[in-house]
């Protein structure tokens, strides 16, 4: 491919960047709408407003009783000082606490409260709803086989970005 874009004049190399380009503007856009719906605190059901990602982290704590920063960081791609800092965030607020160990106190395995077992059950109530209204929104427009295509396709692309970042996510 890299051979063949060589020899193509500025010209074809323009028409080829426009059409790719107009194509990468959709798959941009939705990046930055996510991104921002990610980062906008909503409230899950409890009165208690929170970050898309920092409410997915307490209930995968919630499945995963017992993990430390270090595993989290590793699933997730982030840095344990993010991490931290979200971790800090949900125990202030009383939704986890860390348990040092007995034989390392530098590894602090993290558990959900009662108060954050709520949240997270509230969280994945929500998502549900959420998953089922948007699916039925695509489904106004988009065939199932559409549906299943454009999922094939996503998990195609993270394997292709993992891999070439060595990171994976939550």
């Amino acid at each position: 491919m890299d051979d063949q874009i060589g020899q193509q004049s500025s010209t074809d190399i323009d028409e080829i960047y426009r059409k790719w380009n107009d194509q990468a503007r959709i798959l941009y856009k939705f990046v930055d709408l996510y991104h921002q719906y990610r980062i906008v605190p909503r409230d899950y059901g409890n009165g208690d407003p929170m970050r898309m990602y920092d409410v997915h982290m307490l209930s995968f704590i919630d499945d995963h009783p017992g993990i430390c920063l270090a595993e989290l960081s590793k699933i997730s791609g982030r840095s344990k000082g993010s991490l931290c800092q979200i971790a800090n965030r949900l125990e202030k607020c009383g939704y986890i606490y860390r348990k040092k160990l007995e034989d390392n106190a530098k590894i602090l395995p993290l558990y959900v409260t009662e108060k954050g077992r709520q949240l997270s059950l509230l969280h994945k109530s929500f998502d549900v709803q959420d998953l089922a209204a948007t699916m039925n929104e695509l489904l106004k427009t988009c065939s199932p086989e559409d549906i299943q295509a454009f999922y094939r396709v996503l998990g195609v692309y993270n394997q292709m970005l993992a891999e070439d970042s060595d990171v994976s996510f939550l």
